[in-house]
Formats: structure tokens, sequence, C-alpha cells
């Protein structure tokens, strides 16, 4: 029902403009020059506008539903540089790694009894 009555009240709106802007207007384009009625051009300026944001909408759903293509992988089996994916690219497999240092406290005691039973 309240979508009824705003569509009412958008009509009468819609019928004043059309009423109150009736002169022509002289509209150039480039070489062309065309006499339209006022409310004509208005309308035809908010109906291209609706045009192109939809257009940029669906552009943008599409964008959504396609499925992300995996990173590409190089040679050396790391990600490349410029994914896009805004992660940091893994460690190369050809770099060294680090010196692990052993924790003390992580180091089985020896067992020096073992064979005086």
């Amino acid at each position: 029902m309240l979508i009824l009555i705003l569509a009412i009240i958008l009509a009468l709106f819609t019928i004043v403009l059309a009423l109150q802007n009736a002169m022509t207007v002289p509209i150039q384009f480039l070489i062309w020059q065309i006499q339209l009625p006022l409310v004509l051009v208005i309308f035809l300026s908010v109906l291209l506008g609706i045009l192109l944001m939809a257009m940029i909408m669906m552009v943008q759903k599409i964008k959504k539903k396609m499925p992300r293509k995996a990173p590409k992988v190089s040679a050396k089996g790391t990600k490349a540089a410029n994914s896009g994916d805004g992660e940091k690219p893994e460690k190369n497999a050809d770099a060294p790694e680090p010196e692990k240092r052993e924790d003390p406290s992580e180091t089985k005691p020896k067992d020096e009894g073992q064979g005086a039973e």
C-alpha cells in the first residue's frame, strides 16, 4: 500500500514538472543543435543517469560472482609479486632457512645411568 501511495505522489510531481516546464530549449552537442521541451531534457538526463548507475552496479555484481583466479606460481614455487591478493609472497624455496637455536628447557636430559644396573 505504501508503494502505491509513493508511486501516486511521484506521478503527481512528474505531471507538475511537465506542466511547468513545457517551453522548448535549444540543445547543442558538438555540431548538432535541436529544440526540445525542457521537461524532456530533464527526464532524458535523469534516465541517462539511472542507466549509467545500473550498468556500474551490474559490473560490480558480476565481479563479485566471478570466482577469483588462483595466484600465479612461478617456476620456483613462489607466488608472483603482482598477484593482487594483498598477501605477502611465500618464502623462496632456494633461500636458506635461518638456523634454529635449541631452547635449553626443551632439550632432553642425558640418561647417564642406563648402562650401570
